[in-house]
């Protein structure tokens, strides 16, 4: 008897593990995509973030103190683009590279966060096989950019 107490409450104990677990990766969903580059002889720094709600673009140059600043509503084919090449697993297998900065260099930085509250932080991932198995997604966030800073000009 004392078994099957033990055992319905193993059960029992289980069960209730598997309730509180996260929601499905595959299931997961974007909530905010921050691209930075920064570094460099002038002490260059631009970031760009992005919501399904908005895109706000920032940069500025450190000896001149020249700065940007752009921001615009997210259009919803492009945040539909950007949730549907993201691709979980192809994150979750993305290595950092070392850093560029001691040689005078720009590092990239992209901050990857998901509505299940996970967050991926890449810096200098470009040389990776995952990062060119998600070239789509990559390549929407820098069009992103390029198309911010020519409409501020």
């Amino acid at each position: 008897m004392k078994r099957v107490i033990y055992l319905l409450c193993f059960l029992a104990f289980c069960y209730g593990c598997k309730s509180q677990q996260p929601i499905s990766v595959a299931n997961d969903k974007l909530c905010k995509i921050e691209y930075s580059k920064y570094g460099g002889m002038l002490g260059f720094k631009e970031t760009l973030t992005l919501t399904q709600d908005s895109i706000l673009y920032t940069s500025l140059i450190g000896r001149t103190h020249k700065r940007e600043e752009g921001f615009e509503k997210t259009p919803a084919a492009i945040w539909e683009k950007l949730d549907s090449s993201a691709d979980i697993l192809q994150l979750d297998s993305l290595k950092s590279g070392e850093s560029r900065l001691p040689h005078d260099g720009k590092d990239t930085k992209y901050i990857i966060s998901l509505c299940s509250g996970k967050k991926y932080l890449l810096i200098n991932v470009e040389d990776s096989n995952a990062f060119k198995k998600m070239n789509s997604f990559f390549t929407t966030i820098i069009e992103i950019k390029n198309n911010i800073k020519k409409t501020e000009k």
